[in-house]
């Protein structure tokens, strides 16, 4: 869609003809762009960026977010209800700290709900396609978070990892957080020291 070096950082298809995808140039510079017409023809969105987009879902051809790093005000999420031609920050995103950020894979969407997960380990929830959001505390600190998974009977699991000192293989711990539920239960089995590649719920 755009002419120079750069790379596309997500991208949200909902058929062979619709799709969204950002783009990022090597000065960091988001773009958000989408097709009708399986690629033919593509728009740039006019989104008024803070800082690096993550991830980008539709729900459909007018329903979206966008989520993106910032800097000293904490994470951004926009949301589109006209297929993108207009995207509004969504205000008063709860619980969310200066300068955090999050993995562009760490999210799931199960309907008009997603989740997604920063690096301190807050899981962030929607049931409402993004228009309003909720918060979830990490059951601890210091853990480095790794990957987030959705059941279809909604329960949230998450994996932690830590290195424990230079050299050793660190340690995962994880957790289970079901939608109605006000706290996280520990799910790990021992042993523990390994590195997590993927998980299936």
């Amino acid at each position: 869609p755009i002419a120079g070096p750069g790379y596309i950082s997500n991208m949200s298809v909902l058929d062979d003809e619709k799709v969204w995808l950002t783009m990022l140039t090597p000065e960091y510079y988001s773009h958000v762009y989408h097709t009708f017409d399986g690629g033919n023809v593509w728009q740039e969105s006019q989104v008024p960026f803070i800082s690096l987009v993550r991830f980008i879902h539709m729900w459909n051809e007018q329903e979206g977010i966008i989520v993106c790093d910032a800097l000293e005000n904490g994470m951004v999420v926009f949301r589109t209800t006209n297929g993108g031609s207009a995207w509004t920050r969504v205000q008063n995103l709860p619980g969310v700290p200066n300068y955090e950020g999050l993995w562009s894979d760490c999210y799931k969407v199960i309907g008009d709900q997603l989740w997604f997960l920063t690096w301190s380990g807050i899981v962030f929830h929607t049931g409402d396609k993004g228009a309003t959001w909720n918060s979830w505390d990490p059951p601890f600190t210091g853990f480095s978070t790794a990957l987030l998974e959705v059941s279809p009977v909604m329960d949230v699991y998450v994996i932690y990892y830590r290195y424990i000192q230079a050299g050793d293989r660190g340690v995962v711990n994880v957790y289970r957080r079901n939608v109605k539920e006000d706290s996280w239960t520990e799910i790990t089995e021992k042993p523990n020291n390994f590195y997590p590649y993927d998980f299936v719920s």
